[in-house]
This record gives structure tokens, C-alpha cells and sequence, in this order.
């Protein structure tokens, strides 16, 4: 069994059929594993019973009726279920086939919101999943964006877990009448009121899906379980024409009848939504009455209940009306819900803490999944001035004031700008004879060191480009932002994120991580999270680090690559797909100068200036003329070499000798910068004939400097991410606005950050929890401060929280932090920088 796989359950009766290979996600009462079948090698998903629900009867027959009822169907949007297994215990498991992608979830959260286009397909893909179990007289109940897959290969989307689905005519020996089953968030009125239900009720919810996926945002976020629930009954979310104005009528009109609160005027059924998608001319925005209407009770009585036997009541007023009576009664509701909260933090299932959910960004969910960590509202406290939230590591002594000169000795033009050459005889970008394909160069022993601040050479035939003089110590570029050799020897340390993890490089090589651990990324033999740093298995020495979304890859100082983590693609270069909870080898004789993680694909450049990448071929992103996966590092086509590297989520991008920036892959948004939307799957040069010094690539927009410390953006900017004052997409490069110079930048999943000459670092783009640092989560679409007068030299982001590293070597985390990513300790969302103690080398 792979290291990956290590810590999982033996399952007797399934043990000698299948292989466990990890973790995919858990509920309230199962475990999702993926698994490969020893017979065939064909790799599915397990669903089993947690073991404190084995002997439970309603969880087994509950089990037992979602494999009877999704066997009934067969629908190229809806996860199949290929068998159900008795186990010896006396449980059952489901398997059930394995979607090559990502949860909706994941796809809002780290890429923000989908172009129309996107959206539509997802909605159509799963508004026909839902015509077709309607139609054979099963409602989902729990539709939301948890619980539908995006094929990564062909982007389809899938409806999956129909554990709490019933037939329509109801089920009254497993779900009483009165009793809501379901997640707050994505409940339609009438579920919240108990009584039968139908497939409208399953549409609801799918506008609701719908609206996040256009918006960005999770509806009623930040509410109260009490709010979400009367808002479900009585409030209308904001419209979405109101946020973006690039939503096509006939979309609008079709997701604004899904979000109908009377049954009777929402869309009668998935294929009169269908047909609205497909009208030439929109109809009316309330569609008409399909049934007769049912008068509601005078009171509501929504029944929670938790894995296990306890229940409790909520009573919601029946109208809106502000009397005493109604006052008094919230006050008692919102009291409960506090409560439950209480209740369901202390209490553990699994690895994750169940928990209804009273604050920020939160899905209550009842019944089936434990709410997300960062629902527990942060304790009342103050860090870096900030109001609010808990101080869990104390302030370094006076790094509050550190500043570093603005100017520096002028060498070219200008007293703020100096000359950095890119020596095209040196090691770093000398350009061998073109080849269609470069071969591997030889592993060189004589590797710059993470402490070696000696500068390349300068030649006669070097190629001079004017920057903006940075601060002390902070390089003028570097792989998103990092600090490189050039400057590691003050930095002392280095650190960088990933997408739910972050690492940090000692000055001796060593490697220490933490952060969401639940697919092997933080490398040190195990899959549980660590809100404190670990370090990496193996006594290797690294030269360089690189988090991704869900796998992390280092280069040695003699030049070899290691990776660790997911490896469904081939994304950790060993040759295999088997994923790997400590570091293994890149296949081949490699000699990296840097390796850089994106979603599911990485790419390295080699000491000639080579560019290889390897994991997932979809959209182009490796760069080699094919949509394929390669499991080991290929070539990217042409005969160009390159200085920098930049590996967003699912586009690469690099520069060369020159400054001339090239891009591939997914191009959905203009994050190749070509002017177009068009995916390539080679090379494309990025418009405008910019001279770059720094490159760097996020979730679907890409950031660059040029030679005279300007910063441009480009791709998408639904949050502002671009920062050029707007909320617009570009194809091509737009000016970030700002009149300030800067020496460093980083791009995350929807925001933006850089380092100023002075070493001030700003951000701007999505803000929800708190990684632009300026005390708020308010989004920006321009530049702020990031607060605490820091002098940063270094600066890294990748999903939803920002590292950065001072002149004087201290390290400072902020943003979303249910994993423990930001290092404090704790898992409580940061909106100001928070000092991350290092590891004791």
C-alpha cells in the first residue's frame, strides 16, 4: 500500500477486492474513500458507514434504500452505483464510480465565480440529473454545491449522495412528516416546513446553487441558523443583475424562476427550466402557476437532529410581524441555536468538528455533514489591532515599526530604478541549439544553495532590462513572488502557501509544513491537519518549495525533484497515479531549478531554461501540443528557455531571457493574456509587448511586473483581482491602479498581492475571509494596505490565505484558516497578519 494510504480502516469483506487509497470526504455518518479494485485496477468510490453508526438501523436501511433508489438511475449526470456490499459487521458499503474532478464547493470557493457560460452547462447537466429521478418519483433533498462533481476531462457535471433522497410519495418508517431533513442554506420553504415535497423543491435549491455559482457568494453567508431559515421562507436573495452585468437574460430569468417561494410559481418541473435556457426570447420573470397553491400553517416546527438520537424543536413565527410575542420568541430560537452550536463543537465525528454553523461563509447542515470548522465564531480579542478575533501568538518585539528605505542608488535611469540582467550565457537562461524537443539536462551538483546570494554573471551578450529598484532584500522577481536565492540569505526563511496547507524553508534546506493534510500534501507520513509546522519525512535538503491545491513538489540543491500528495493525474512525476503521503522522486534524470504546483498539473523549469510539466493534460496546461496526462515530466513544445515560472490552477505561465511573456492552458477567462478565450495547448505569447521582470499565475487571472515596476493583470475580475477599479474581465494585460512601484507580486485563487519598493506589502480582489489583510472582508478592487506596517521581502498565495516573510526573517500568515493553514494554532479566520512561530531546526 501506498504512504498515502497509510492509517486506512481495514474493511473486512472488502479488504481482498479492494485497495484503499485515501481519503475523499465525510458526512455526518460515512467515509468516502478512493479505491482501486484489485481484479481489474479500475480505481471507485467507497461509501461506508462510520463505525458508531454500523449497528444503527435507520443509517443501514437509509444506506440500503439510496442504493435501491439511484440503481433505478441511469443518467450520464448522476454518479452511478456499480454494487452494494454486505460487510462482516453486519453494515453495508456502496460502489460507486469515481468523477475525475472536484466538488462545485471547491470550484466556487478556490476559482470564484463561473462565467455564464460555465454556469449554464453545470445547471443544465444537473437540472436534467434531476428531471430524470423526478420523473421516476425520487426527490434529492439535498441539493447544493457539495454534492455535485465537475468532471475536470470533459466538464460535466454529476449529481451525487442521494442518502437522504426519498420517493416522492414519502417514506413515513425512515422520515416522519415534520421532520426537515436537509442543509439550511439549500432548503426550499416548503422542506423547511416538514410536509411532503416534490421535485420543485429540489429546483429551488438548484437556483440557489445556481445564484452562488454566478455571484461568488454562499447565499445568506454570515447568517444566523435562525436567519437562513426565515430568510428561506420570507427574504429574496439580491438580484443577480445587480452584481455583474454579463448574465444573458434568458440565464437570469431561468435561475430567478428556480428561486420562486411559492411552489406554485417556480418552474413546474426540470424541463420547463430546460426549455427557458433554450427560448429565444425570455418570458416572463414570474412563471405561472402549475399547481394549487397549499395554505401554510400558522406555525413552523423544523425537528434538527444530529448523527445519533438527540433531537431538538425550533418554533419559527409564522409572519414577519415585530410584536413582543414574536421578539420574545426569536430571542428563545436564536438561544437554542446557540446552544446546538455549543453542543455540536465539542462534539467530534471523525476528523472534523460537527457544528451548527452561527457565523461567516458557514452551510449548516442538518442531519448528513458536520458543519465546517470556521462556522465556531472566533473569540472576542484583539491581534494586530484588530477587533474581534483572538490573539493566539504573540506580536514579534517592534515589528510593527520596521520600515526599509523607499530609494535606493540610482544605477540606470532614474533615481528608483536599477538594472537587472538576465545573462543569456549563464546557467539560469543559457539557450542550447533549438531542438524540437530538449533533452533533460544533466544533474549539476553544484547547486545554488537556499543561503547563496551571489548574482548571475553578467555577460557581454546578456540581455539588460531597467526595474523598479525593490527594497532591501526583496528580489525583483521570482517564482509568484518568493523570495529567491538572491535574496534568501537576509530573508533566513522562506515560506509560501498552498491551497489549504503552507510550508516553510529553513536556511539549512529543511522542509516544515502544515495546514489540510487530508490528501498526504504536508508530506510527513500521515493525513491528519496540523495547525502547527511539521516537517517533511525523509531528511531531504531543499532548495526550493512549491504548495499546490492538494500536492506540494520541492527541487534538492543538487538539482533533484520530489513530490508528494494527490496524484490522480500524475501530478507528483513518479509514473504512477498512486498518491503519496511523503516525498517521492520525479522520474528521470532531472536537473530542476524550480518546480511550481498548480491545481492538478506541475511544471519545472531545468537548469538549460527547459520547461516540463506533468499531471493533468486538460485545456493544454502542460504545454506540449496535447489535452492527455502524462505521468512524468514532458517537454513544453518549441525551443524556447526560460528565466521564470508561474503555475496557476489550471495555466502555466513563463518568461523569457527577454521579458516576453508566454502562456498555456485553460484560457476560459483571458488568463493567457492573448486577447482571446481560446485554451492553447502550446506557447502563446501575452499580448501588448510588455518587457516583464516577474510573473505570476493564480486560480483564472495572471499578474506580471514590468521593467519599470509597473503591475499589469489579466483574466478574470469578478472580485476585483485584476485591480484596475473594476469588476470587468480582461484578456490582455490591464494596469493595476496604483501609482505606486512595486518588486514582487503573488496571485491567489481570486485575489492579488505585491510587494511595494518600500517593502510595504497590498492587495486587492476577494476579501470574505480576510486575505488581503487589511482588517476587513470587504472585497477590493484596487490596492489596500495590508495592515501592521510589516517590511515584507517575500510574499505567497495560492488559494484563499497569504504568507509573507519580513526583511528581518519573521514569517506572518492571514486569511482562511479552517485548516490551520495560517500556522497560529488555531482555526480561526485572520483578516490582519498573525505571527507563525518557526520550528526549532
Amino acid at each position: 500500500m501506498a504512504s498515502g494510504a497509510r492509517n486506512l480502516p481495514l474493511v473486512p469483506g472488502l479488504d481482498a477486492d479492494f485497495e484503499l487509497l485515501r481519503e475523499l470526504g465525510h458526512g455526518g455518518m460515512a467515509v468516502v474513500y478512493l479505491a482501486r479494485e484489485r481484479a481489474t485496477g479500475r480505481e471507485v468510490a467507497l461509501k461506508l458507514i462510520r463505525a458508531q453508526f454500523a449497528e444503527d438501523e435507520e443509517v443501514l436501511a437509509r444506506f440500503t434504500r439510496e442504493a435501491a433508489m439511484v440503481a433505478q438511475l441511469q443518467h450520464p449526470c448522476i454518479v452511478p452505483i456499480h454494487a452494494v456490499r454486505e460487510l462482516g459487521d453486519g453494515s453495508v458499503a456502496l460502489v460507486m464510480e469515481r468523477v475525475p474532478g472536484r466538488t462545485l464547493r471547491e470550484s466556487i470557493t478556490y476559482g470564484g465565480p463561473f462565467p455564464p457560460g460555465r454556469a449554464e452547462q453545470v445547471l443544465r447537466d444537473i437540472a436534467q440529473a434531476l428531471g430524470h429521478a423526478h420523473a421516476r418519483g425520487i426527490v434529492h433533498r439535498d441539493v447544493k454545491p457539495e454534492n455535485i462533481f465537475v468532471d475536470e476531462e470533459t466538464g460535466r457535471a454529476w449529481l451525487a449522495d442521494f442518502g437522504i433522497a426519498r420517493p416522492i410519495q414519502g417514506d413515513s418508517q425512515l422520515t416522519l412528516t415534520g421532520v426537515a431533513i436537509g442543509t439550511p442554506t439549500y432548503m426550499s420553504p416548503e422542506q423547511i416546513d416538514g410536509p411532503d415535497i416534490d421535485g420543485r423543491s429540489d429546483l429551488y435549491s438548484l437556483g440557489l446553487v445556481g445564484w452562488e455559482m454566478l455571484s461568488g457568494k454562499r447565499p445568506w453567508a454570515g447568517e444566523s441558523l435562525y436567519s437562513i431559515i426565515y430568510r428561506q421562507k420570507h427574504d429574496a436573495l439580491p438580484p443577480l443583475d445587480s452584481m455583474r452585468g454579463d448574465i444573458p437574460e434568458r440565464l437570469l430569468v431561468a435561475v430567478e424562476g428556480l428561486l420562486e417561494k411559492d411552489r406554485t410559481v417556480r418552474w413546474a418541473s426540470a424541463e420547463a427550466f430546460l426549455a427557458q435556457l433554450d427560448a429565444a426570447h425570455p418570458t416572463p420573470r414570474r412563471p405561472p402557476p402549475a399547481v394549487p397553491a397549499t395554505a401554510p400553517a400558522p406555525t413552523e416546527t423544523v425537528q434538527y437532529r444530529r448523527p445519533g438520537r438527540e433531537e431538538v424543536e425550533v418554533l419559527l413565527p409564522a409572519s414577519a410581524s415585530r410584536n413582543r410575542k414574536s421578539y420574545v420568541l426569536t430571542t428563545l430560537v436564536v438561544l437554542v441555536a446557540i446552544a446546538l452550536a455549543w453542543l455540536y463543537r465539542t462534539h467530534r465525528v471523525g476528523s472534523s468538528e460537527t457544528a451548527i454553523a452561527l457565523a461567516a461563509d458557514s452551510a449548516p447542515t442538518l442531519r448528513v455533514d458536520p458543519a465546517p470548522p470556521s462556522a465556531v465564531p472566533p473569540a472576542v480579542g484583539v491581534i494586530g489591532g484588530q477587533a474581534g478575533q483572538q490573539q493566539s501568538a504573540p506580536q514579534p518585539t517592534g515589528s510593527a515599526s520596521a520600515a526599509l528605505p523607499v530609494d535606493t542608488p540610482a544605477t540606470t535611469t532614474g533615481d528608483r530604478r536599477r538594472t537587472i540582467t538576465f545573462d543569456s550565457a549563464s546557467t539560469a537562461a543559457q539557450a542550447p541549439p533549438a531542438t524540437a524537443q530538449h533533452p533533460p539536462a544533466a544533474r549539476q551538483h553544484a547547486r545554488t544553495t537556499a543561503d547563496d546570494s551571489t548574482p548571475p554573471a553578467t555577460t557581454p551578450d546578456s540581455t539588460t532590462v531597467p526595474v523598479a529598484t525593490p527594497a532591501p532584500n526583496v528580489t525583483p522577481h521570482g517564482v509568484n513572488g518568493e523570495a529567491t536565492p538572491a535574496a534568501s540569505a537576509a530573508v533566513r526563511f522562506a515560506i509560501a502557501t498552498g491551497g489549504v496547507d503552507s510550508c516553510l524553508l529553513t536556511p539549512d534546506g529543511q522542509a516544515y509544513c502544515w495546514g489540510g493534510n487530508d490528501q498526504g500534501q504536508l508530506g510527513n507520513g500521515s493525513e491528519t491537519r496540523a495547525s502547527k509546522p511539521v516537517a517533511v519525512s525523509g531528511g531531504l535538503r531543499f532548495a526550493s518549495l512549491s504548495p499546490g491545491l492538494s500536492h506540494s513538489c520541492g527541487t534538492t540543491r543538487s538539482g533533484e525533484g520530489y513530490c508528494w500528495g494527490a496524484n490522480e493525474h500524475g501530478q507528483l512525476g513518479s509514473g504512477t497515479r498512486t498518491s503519496s503521503a511523503t516525498p517521492v522522486e520525479v522520474a528521470g534524470s532531472w536537473s530542476f531549478r524550480i518546480i511550481e504546483t498548480g491545481l492538478s498539473h506541475t511544471c519545472a523549469l531545468a537548469q538549460d531554461g527547459g520547461a516540463y510539466c506533468w499531471g493533468n493534460g486538460a485545456s493544454g496546461r502542460l504545454g506540449d501540443g496535447e489535452t492527455s496526462d502524462k505521468p512524468t515530466p514532458t517537454p513544453v513544445a518549441g525551443d524556447r528557455r526560460f528565466v521564470q515560472l508561474a503555475v496557476g490552477w489550471n495555466h502555466s505561465c513563463a518568461l523569457d531571457g527577454g521579458g516576453t511573456a508566454y502562456c498555456w492552458g485553460s484560457n476560459d477567462a483571458g488568463q493567457l493574456g492573448d486577447g482571446t478565450t481560446t485554451d492553447r495547448a502550446t506557447p502563446t505569447a501575452v499580448s501588448g509587448g510588455h518587457r516583464f521582470v516577474a510573473i505570476a499565475a493564480g486560480g483564472a487571472h495572471t499578474c506580471a511586473l514590468t521593467t519599470d515596476g509597473t503591475a499589469y493583470c489579466w483574466g478574470r475580475n469578478s472580485d476585483g483581482q485584476l485591480g484596475d477599479g473594476s469588476t470587468t474581465s480582461h484578456p490582455s494585460p490591464e494596469a493595476v491602479a496604483t501609482s505606486t512601484d512595486f518588486a514582487a507580486l503573488t496571485a491567489g485563487g481570486v485575489y492579488s498581492c505585491a510587494i511595494t519598493t518600500g517593502g510595504r506589502a497590498e492587495c486587492w480582489g476577494r476579501n470574505s475571509d480576510g486575505q488581503l489583510g487589511d482588517g476587513s472582508t470587504s472585497n477590493r478592487t484596487r490596492p489596500v494596505p495590508v495592515a501592521g506596517n510589516h517590511a515584507f521581502a517575500a510574499i505567497h498565495a495560492m488559494g484563499a490565505h497569504t504568507c509573507g516573510t519580513t526583511s528581518a526573517g519573521e514569517s506572518f500568515c492571514w486569511g482562511y484558516n479552517v485548516e490551520g493553514q495560517l500556522g497560529d494554532g488555531t482555526r480561526t479566520h485572520r483578516t490582519t497578519p498573525v505571527y507563525i512561530e518557526k520550528p526549532t531546526t
